[in-house]
């Protein structure tokens, strides 16, 4: 895997999906009665940290760290943007994508550890664990 190659893409694709919603479902009045389907979305690690990093490690796939909040305007429209992208979403899957929610102390101590200075805060790491690029929020 080119990880260079792969982090350029997801970076490229966050600062695209920034400008556009890629909106799936798709509205109009006379389907207004059917069911609106569920666009494809990330799949959050679900483990610990550690265990995120331990996975890439045995995936040799990097990290993709996004440090966020509910109550955050911004994290709110990259959730509603970037996050619904599915050029974004495809990409990701050649990351291990971790969430942490800012409002929980596990967060809060993982956002020390990684120097994390506001909401939103991407990081992206490699396999090593090693910070490989980063978007920092509350600057």
């Amino acid at each position: 895997m080119n990880i260079s190659r792969s982090l350029t893409v997801l970076f490229l694709l966050f600062l695209a999906a920034c400008d556009s919603a890629d909106i799936s479902a798709d509205y109009s009045a006379d389907r207004a009665q059917e069911p609106i389907v569920v666009a494809a979305k990330i799949h959050w690690f679900d483990g610990s940290v550690e265990q995120g990093f331990e996975l890439t490690k045995a995936e040799d796939k990097p990290v993709y760290l996004y440090w966020g909040a509910v109550w955050c305007p911004p994290c709110q429209e990259i959730k509603n943007t970037v996050f619904k992208s599915k050029q974004f979403i495809a990409q990701t899957e050649l990351f291990v994508p971790i969430y942490l929610d800012g409002d929980t102390d596990r967060a809060q101590a993982w956002g020390d550890k990684f120097d994390v200075k506001g909401y939103p805060t991407m990081i992206v790491f490699n396999p090593d664990g090693e910070e490989v690029t980063r978007i920092p929020g509350g600057n």
